[in-house]
């Protein structure tokens, strides 16, 4: 359902694919008119700003390839998707890997340099650049999504073979979140309705955290 919750613009990292895919169609279903689409991916980047303007033609769109690990890139960015649409209102950072999926005795220190880098480091590098181009003494909200296991590209070779049969038994709901669930909650968080939310850490795991 289309609403009018949204308005202006949003940078989303991560956005070509999974929840951040998810969360630029959400945006933009609510009224976000501009969006500044960053992934590692220039072909997915392509496909989701194709599909975003068969479904939204009045949006418009900055597709930016981006790798978070990369400091001045990510400084870059911002300043691109500032010189296309003159601010950004909403940010949302998602960008994120799974690792290499082995056991912890079998990973080496790589693997998990690899997955902090861009799962935390990479969140903590968009978040600085945001801040220093729209940080003000009020009026700017910071918040946090904590999901808990989405049914994404990343996680589909793990639900096929069945290894995520006994997270989901530990879910309530009793079954994986839909990227599209996310994607609105963070439509929530972005707009008037949550106006008094700040500091907070939303769980959207289907009761997982609390089991």
């Amino acid at each position: 359902m289309a609403t009018t919750l949204l308005k202006g613009t949003a940078y989303i990292t991560g956005g070509a694919s999974g929840i951040g895919r998810a969360t630029a169609f959400g945006l933009a279903r609510h009224g976000i008119q501009r969006l500044a689409l960053t992934d590692i991916s220039q072909e997915s980047l392509s496909a989701t700003s194709s599909a975003l303007k068969s479904q939204h033609p009045d949006v418009e769109i900055e597709a930016i390839q981006l790798d978070v690990r990369d400091v001045k890139a990510v400084d870059d960015s911002m300043v691109q998707a500032v010189k296309r649409f003159g601010r950004i209102d909403v940010a949302v950072n998602v960008a994120g890997i799974v690792g290499a999926g082995k056991t912890t005795d079998a990973s080496e220190e790589a693997d998990w340099a690899g997955v902090l880098d861009v799962n935390l480091n990479g969140v903590w590098r968009s978040q600085r650049a945001q801040d220093a181009i729209t940080y003000a003494p009020h009026g700017i909200r910071i918040n946090a999504i904590c999901p808990g296991y989405v049914r994404t590209p990343l996680l589909h070779a793990a639900v096929i073979a069945g290894s995520m049969d006994p997270e989901i038994a530990k879910t309530p709901m009793g079954r994986l979140a839909e990227v599209e669930e996310i994607a609105d909650t963070i439509a929530f968080m972005a707009s008037p309705m949550a106006s008094f939310m700040a500091g907070s850490a939303l769980l959207v795991d289907g009761g997982y955290s609390a089991n």
